[in-house]
């Protein structure tokens, strides 16, 4: 490691100082800087949304106690004044992006404003403890971060999460052979798996496994062979820390540290200039990770609306656009490590700017490329020598391994993460053709090179590099929208629809215009792949061959520290209303200012939440997020979950009579008669007026109690209204997660009839035109309930065989008859039953751009066509100036309780309109009777 690695910056201390003089100073900076950071603490714990004035005062005395010990150590010539200027100036660059990371909410709570402090404050007290010190320092911020994040919910969470950790370490230093320890692991693998499938469930257990996988899953099997080869730390303090490192427990998705490279790093330069890189890869992370946001947000397309070739250009571009997150997070990871002195490499080196395939593999997960070839890589192409296959052979054959080890590894990180199987048609093909391009480049390059200049050659070296840089990033965009797609199908539907390829759209009927414009589509894309792989067809001039190198580290220290503290200073700046309005940046700043899901993200999930987990992009981490903090994310179309039933029918499922039924952390007990509200007897009470209520997920109550639901403040406000008259009213919430408007049709006539209500309330939203559910059943053959739907389905030309993604578009212009059409038979039915109907459209408290538009007007007119009452509430989140606050989380655009309050008195104000102009007849009749219960009324569902 070298005499900087154990010594730092560890001041000579020689007899001239006092005992004092020596420990003195650091004491009051190492005090300072645990008593600021107890500080943060106490903000994160509380929950508290901002600083109090105490708060701000004890941070601001604990400054004064480190500005002391600064200064006394300058005085006594402890430390240079050039040492310690260069140290501070690298705190306050951490400190502002610290501070910048908390204002724009970047990830999780837990990071910004626990772990963010702890690595600020445990920075400076690595840096002022003695060299000895420091790795169990490093430990036991680690242990610290478990007590945090874990700990103070759940004890055994901590508890069994470094217990396992050390079984698992303590394996691969049993005094045995590597084969029985691989073993044994396997065995404790085995069993983990078990428990991330569901074999024995607990809270705690769910919450750690997928922590203790990203501890372990990549990172044992480098530290069995690193220690089996003697390579890394020998101290059990840096063996241990290389497992708990802090930020692995607030980022699962974590980067494949290499063991020897963790040891060999440490402080292998001088330290500021270490601490300096480690600061710029944290700013380069931030900055990732916003321009990530934009691009979520605002770029991002469905499948289905590319209907262009720039649509689809722009659907390329920007999913692999998404990419950003995972390069942010990585290199905001590996920043907060270099500051205690572990000189990690970039993990990411500008891949949007590779020039081949060969470059693009080295630039993207750097980490990753160097864990194949360690792990993979070298030990393959061994055995392929050993075997007597020849140099260039075995090398290909040693890339072909390493391609699939990274799919079947791909698949198995999913696996631990999400706790679902990642096997798909895309991703196998991605990695086939990905790892064939490049074999067939490395192929191309290792032949001899004649040195004869083709005649015809005359693009010039630049302009031939900037040719193949542009052919790489479009190929890969290409390959890489390929990936996330769903399915394969959906993919080539999507190509077709864009006018690129027009005769995949039905190959049979296709012109031969159709047929000329797609082959010249497919000879571009590979000619694309021809440029990428170095075929320049003798048109380029060459180039001396150039050594490929990585980006280099800055060596202008004050330079590059100004430079990023202007870019985080700008970035705070940018959230001031004083400074984005005047600029009329507005928009920008609240685009990256806080994580929200996009229009994608919102449409998955309003069709159910759990459905298609698989098929989301595999970098969003919005969403991602959000299922990974609600139960059941791995719940599959046709698999029945607690409190949730499937069938076999256009309803698709219902809730189970008396199971608990758990969403968004709210758990429930479905009441006798299938529906999540308070029991009900069939026959209505003397004196009791019953309104039904028929809805999807913002109706039934998404993340909020009960009591909370407007549904149920509506009933309350009903009574609080009729006082001592002794009049009851039933609110009776008949909504499911996900329902759309045919479903809430078969609803009223399967559920809701039976209890003969007195008022029956279609709450109707985005869900009343989607076309997600109607889609699988057309291709899952389930009979159509109802004529209409059948005749749609006719005049769009859909069938079973059609891709959902296909299914969807053809249906997109039927959007508003569709709903007319239930509304009518909805309200057909409601006249026959002599019950009167009223029709609220309630949005999501977010812009969601697909409620916009014309398209609620068009809603609301066909309601009112059918003989509904109307009561538009579209834009009753839009005129309240705290927004943001009406919903569930920043991530999540449900109502919260706050939300639901805001409907119900809306609902309440209309109704007692209606009351109030005759419109609805609310009172009860005089002598206290109800209709009687017809003797041949079905009996309840049994469970």
């Amino acid at each position: 490691m070298g005499s900087v690695a154990e010594a730092g910056p560890e001041p000579a201390t020689g007899g001239q100082f006092s005992f004092l003089n020596r420990w003195g100073p650091r004491a009051l900076v190492i005090l300072g800087a645990i008593a600021t950071f107890a500080a943060f603490g106490d903000n994160y714990f509380s929950g508290a949304e901002s600083f109090s004035r105490q708060a701000k005062l004890e941070v601001a005395g604990c400054g004064a106690l480190m500005g002391l010990g600064i200064l006394w150590e300058i005085i006594i010539g402890q430390r240079s004044l050039a040492e310690t200027v260069r140290f501070w100036s690298v705190v306050a660059l951490v400190g502002i992006t610290t501070w910048a990371m908390r204002i724009y909410e970047i990830e999780s709570t837990a990071f910004y404003k626990f772990i963010a402090p702890l690595t600020l404050c445990g920075f400076i007290v690595n840096h002022y403890l003695p060299a000895p010190m420091r790795r169990p320092f490093f430990l036991g911020l680690g242990l610290l971060a478990i007590i945090g994040i874990f700990g103070v919910a759940s004890i055994p969470a901590a508890a069994g999460l470094v217990g396992a950790s050390l079984v698992l370490i303590g394996v691969c230093h049993l005094p045995v052979s590597i084969w029985i320890r691989l073993g044994i692991l396997f065995a404790c693998t085995a069993l983990l798996a078990a428990f991330r499938l569901g074999w024995h469930y607990t809270g705690w257990i769910a919450a750690v496994l997928p922590i203790l996988a990203a501890m372990f899953m990549f990172r044992l099997s480098i530290y069995l062979y690193d220690i089996s080869n003697g390579k890394g730390p020998k101290d059990w303090s840096g063996r241990l820390a290389y497992f708990f490192l802090f930020p692995n427990f607030v980022f699962p998705f974590f980067p494949a540290v290499d063991f020897s490279a963790f040891g060999r790093s440490y402080y292998n330069d001088e330290p500021t200039r270490i601490y300096r890189h480690g600061a710029t890869y944290i700013l380069r992370g931030f900055v990732h990770l916003l321009l990530y946001r934009l691009i979520h947000l605002d770029f991002v397309m469905l499948m289905t609306d590319v209907s262009t070739p720039l649509d689809f250009l722009q659907y390329i571009v920007s999913n692999f656009g998404l990419y950003l997150r995972v390069s942010g997070l990585f290199h905001l990871i590996v920043g907060l490590i270099v500051l205690f002195g572990y000189n990690l490499p970039e993990t990411h080196s500008r891949f949007y700017f590779s020039n081949s395939f060969i470059d693009f593999w080295r630039r993207i997960n750097i980490y990753w490329k160097d864990y194949m070839q360690k792990m993979v890589f070298n030990p393959s192409y061994m055995v392929f020598k050993k075997w007597g296959v020849p140099h260039m052979t075995g090398v290909m054959l040693a890339i072909a391994t390493v391609f699939f080890a990274t799919w079947a590894l791909h698949a198995y990180q999913w696996f631990w993460l999400t706790g679902t199987v990642l096997f798909s048609a895309p991703d196998v093909l991605f990695w086939v053709i990905l790892g064939a391009l490049l074999i067939g480049q490395t192929w191309l390059e290792a032949r001899p090179k004649t040195g004869k200049v083709s005649s015809h050659a005359f693009v010039p070296p630049k302009a031939a590099l900037v040719i193949r840089t542009v052919s790489t990033f479009i190929f890969i965009c290409l390959l890489w929208s390929f990936w996330t797609s769903p399915t394969a199908a959906g993919w080539v539907d999507m190509v077709a629809q864009s006018g690129l390829a027009p005769a995949f759209d039905d190959a049979g009927e296709a012109t031969a215009g159709q047929w000329a414009v797609t082959l010249l589509f497919m000879a571009g894309v590979l000619l694309l792949a021809a440029i990428t792989m170095g075929i320049d067809f003798g048109l380029f001039k060459p180039a001396p061959r150039a050594k490929r190198t990585l980006a280099k580290k800055k060596k202008d220290f004050y330079g590059a520290v100004a430079l990023c503290g202007a870019i985080a200073v700008g970035l705070i700046a940018l959230q001031a209303p004083q400074v984005n309005r005047p600029a009329h940046l507005t928009k920008l700043a609240s685009d990256i200012g806080a994580r929200h899901l996009n229009e994608a993200d919102q449409a998955m999930l309003e069709r159910g939440y759990y459905e298609g987990l698989i098929s989301s992009q595999r970098f969003n981490g919005e969403l991602w997020e959000f299922f990974m903090t609600n139960p059941g994310k791995d719940r599959g179309l046709a698999k029945d979950y607690p409190g949730v039933h499937f069938i076999d029918s256009y309803m698709e499922r219902e809730f189970v009579p008396g199971a608990d039924y758990t969403a968004a952390d709210i758990t429930t007990k479905i009441n006798e008669w299938g529906m999540d509200d308070e029991p009900y007897t069939l026959a209505k009470p003397a004196n009791t007026y019953r309104i039904a209520v028929l809805g999807a997920s913002r109706t039934r109550g998404w993340g909020v109690t009960r009591d909370e639901r407007f549904t149920t403040l509506i009933r309350n406000d009903l009574y609080k209204d009729a006082k001592d008259t002794g009049e009851r009213f039933e609110v009776m919430n008949f909504a499911s997660d996900g329902e759309v408007a045919a479903q809430r049709l078969m609803q009223y006539e399967q559920s809701v009839e039976r209890f003969h209500p007195d008022l029956v309330i279609f709450v109707a939203g985005v869900r009343d035109t989607n076309f997600d559910h109607h889609a699988r059943m057309v291709r899952r053959g389930t009979p159509m309930p109802y004529p209409f739907l059948d005749e749609i389905n006719a005049k769009a030309g859909i069938n079973a065989s059609m891709t959902e993604t296909e299914i969807i578009r053809r249906l997109e212009p039927y959007k508003i008859e569709y709903a007319s059409k239930v509304y009518e038979l909805l309200a057909e039915k409601l006249r026959q039953d002599g019950v009167p109907g009223l029709w609220i459209y309630v949005p999501a408290v977010s812009d969601d751009s697909r409620e916009g538009g014309d398209h609620i007007v068009k809603l609301e007119a066909a309601a009112k066509a059918a003989g509904f009452h109307t009561l538009n509430l579209s834009s009753i989140f839009e005129e309240q100036a705290d927004r943001d606050s009406f919903r569930i989380s920043r991530w999540d655009s449900h109502p919260n309780g706050k939300g639901h309050r805001l409907l119900a008195d809306a609902i309440m104000k209309y109704l007692e309109q209606l009351k109030a102009d005759g419109t609805i007849d609310m009172d009860i009749a005089a002598d206290g009777t109800q209709d009687a219960v017809p003797a041949d009324t079905p009996a309840p569902p049994g469970p």
